[in-house]
């Protein structure tokens, strides 16, 4: 995932925490997670806000075979001066039905997808069904205080396990996620861009955007 800005398309980074700061890794009360078999998934804090804000995954395996989910529960937090500088927990979300071999995601990534909109997305890339090999996205963004699955896409499929690559049955798609970013939106536009092989043909790329509408992403129409 990529964001764009006056059509400049900068990847998203990771933020240290700075020394000012206490580590809200030490500092949030997750006892009662790590207690029930749950490990930190991934973590991520966005401190260009004037609250700083952040995110911690915390993941619980599952028995491993292909229908197995994993377990996750996100969970939002802020930096509060007005508590003696302490990090303090604002949402809390459990999140099931997602995943494979007993596992939520093999991995995760952080976004800042609108104002005061914080977001990850779990990325699957172990995905085989029927001879075609997958990489699937998930995005999830807090709809009433709670994190909600708001999109999906598959950046990468292929047959490739079921056939030869010079084959013409074989085909491969592939696509790059992007962030519009528009400080008036609660939520930001997104560009999907599509290649896609056929045999040993290579179609033309497609472009779709993508609004957000009724708690979801959705295709915006082209215009007449």
């Amino acid at each position: 995932v990529q964001k764009e800005t006056n059509e400049s398309q900068q990847k998203i980074l990771n933020i240290e925490i700075p020394v000012i700061l206490s580590d809200p890794l030490k500092e949030l009360d997750l006892a009662m997670y790590k207690k029930d078999g749950y490990y930190i998934a991934g973590s991520h804090v966005w401190l260009d806000e004037k609250v700083p804000h952040g995110i911690i995954l915390l993941a619980k395996d599952r028995e491993e075979f292909h229908t197995s989910t994993g377990l996750l529960y996100a969970i939002e937090f802020a930096y509060e001066p007005d508590l003696n500088n302490q990090w303090k927990i604002k949402t809390e979300t459990r999140i099931t039905g997602f995943g494979s071999y007993g596992k939520v995601a093999e991995r995760v990534i952080f976004l800042k997808l609108g104002i005061k909109q914080f977001a990850f997305a779990l990325i699957q890339d172990d995905l085989y069904t029927g001879g075609i090999d997958e990489i699937r996205f998930s995005l999830f963004g807090r709809i009433n205080g709670k994190y909600e699955c708001i999109m999906e896409q598959l950046t990468d499929s292929s047959n490739v396990g079921a056939v030869e690559e010079n084959s013409p049955e074989y085909f491969s798609e592939s696509s790059e996620i992007f962030i519009i970013e528009n400080k008036d939106k609660e939520f930001f536009d997104l560009r999907v861009k599509t290649k896609l092989q056929k045999g040993n043909k290579i179609l033309p790329e497609e472009v779709k955007i993508l609004t957000f509408k009724n708690g979801n992403y959705e295709i915006i129409p082209p215009s007449k």
